[in-house]
Parts: structure tokens; C-alpha cells; sequence
């Protein structure tokens, strides 16, 4: 069951909304196990179908990993001198330092 749900929802979780529509989705009264007492939430079967949801769930550190795939791109189309690829990630390192929201909204605005 846990399969058929997370298929029709693959994107991450970014707002109330979307945690609204995934429960929706999920069909689970996440409200009424909270009521029971925890020692009993075991034998409760929204808890039991939740909990499979959440253990066969993968987490991804999407930061991370679109880091490096920046980094591989980078290596395979621009420099190949190792002294210019060391400018270049240090002024990126300088950057997010001294501009912290790094967010759209942010770099939209003008210098």
C-alpha cells in the first residue's frame, strides 16, 4: 500500500498545502491516533499503515547532491586548470557567505 501512495505523490513536501493534499491522498486520520495514548499507537491501524509509509521512504540531501553534480558538470565543460576551477570555488564560497538568502526573490533584486 505504501508504494501505490508515495507513486502518486513523488515531490517533496514544501508547504501546508501540499502536506494538506498528501494526507488527503494518504486517506489516514493522523488526528485520531494522536488522541489514543503513544503505548497504544502500535495496534492502531492508521499508525501501523503511517509508519510503513515513513520507513520506506529514501531522504535525499537534494543540497548536497545538486552540489556535486554542479561541481561534475562544471569539470567536464569548463576549465581543465586546476588554479581557475580553485578561483572559481572560493569566489562561489565568498558569494554565499556574504549573500546568505540566496533564494529567487533575492537574487532578483537589483545590486
Amino acid at each position: 500500500m505504501a508504494e501505490r501512495i508515495l507513486s502518486t505523490y513523488d515531490s517533496s513536501i514544501n508547504d501546508e498545502e501540499e502536506e494538506i493534499e498528501l494526507k488527503k491522498k494518504i486517506g489516514l486520520k493522523f488526528e485520531d491516533f494522536l488522541t489514543i495514548d503513544p503505548a497504544n499507537w502500535n495496534n492502531h491501524e492508521d499508525y501501523i499503515i503511517g509508519k510503513n509509509i515513513i520507513n520506506s521512504l529514501t531522504v535525499v540531501n537534494d543540497t548536497a547532491e545538486r552540489g556535486v553534480k554542479l561541481i561534475e558538470e562544471y569539470n567536464k565543460k569548463f576549465t581543465k586548470n586546476e588554479e581557475q576551477k580553485q578561483h572559481v570555488l572560493q569566489t562561489v564560497q565568498d558569494y554565499r557567505k556574504k549573500y546568505l538568502q540566496s533564494d529567487r526573490q533575492t537574487l532578483k533584486k537589483p545590486f
